[in-house]
């Protein structure tokens, strides 16, 4: 559940970064709300991490190893409306689901040229019911480091 300092974090934040991996055998999701900050001489930043449930569309064969997706809430940044309407719409007690689907959108074309393309959509539930779901952001690449979504295949 999502605290009202945390979404204070996600409306303030300049940059929004989504992950999902591994680390001594626990999954780690979250999203880290990331705002520029000012001193004397350098510019840094501070971050916040904001815990999230996950879900995957996957392959039965395919082990989900590593997803990440940043973007930007600056006024010239295509995701800058998309991310204040949601923040928006967020309320404490809310649950953040981040829904992974690997070549989610991939087509005959694509697979013809060795692309992929993944998907991230965010999903808010409240008083236990998904209340809304958006499409945050796909990726169309080739299966190597650049992909959204990091996965092996068990044989």
């Amino acid at each position: 559940m999502i605290s009202k300092t945390q979404i204070k974090a996600l409306r303030t934040a300049d940059k929004l970064c989504f992950d999902y991996y591994v680390r001594d055998e626990r999954a780690i999701s979250q999203i880290r709300a990331i705002k520029k900050t000012k001193n004397d001489i350098w510019e840094d930043e501070a971050t916040i991490n904001i815990p999230v449930n996950f879900e995957f569309g996957k392959k039965w064969n395919e082990e989900i190893t590593r997803c990440f997706a940043m973007l930007n809430k600056d006024s010239y940044s295509f995701h800058s409306g998309m991310l204040h309407t949601i923040t928006s719409l967020l309320r404490e007690y809310n649950v953040i689901t981040l829904e992974w689907r690997r070549d989610s959108f991939t087509n005959g074309y694509q697979n013809k040229h060795n692309l992929h393309t993944d998907v991230l959509k965010l999903h808010i539930e409240r008083n236990g019911k998904r209340k809304h779901s958006f499409l945050l952001d796909t990726s169309c690449t080739e299966d190597n480091s650049a992909r959204m979504i990091q996965a092996y295949t068990r044989v």
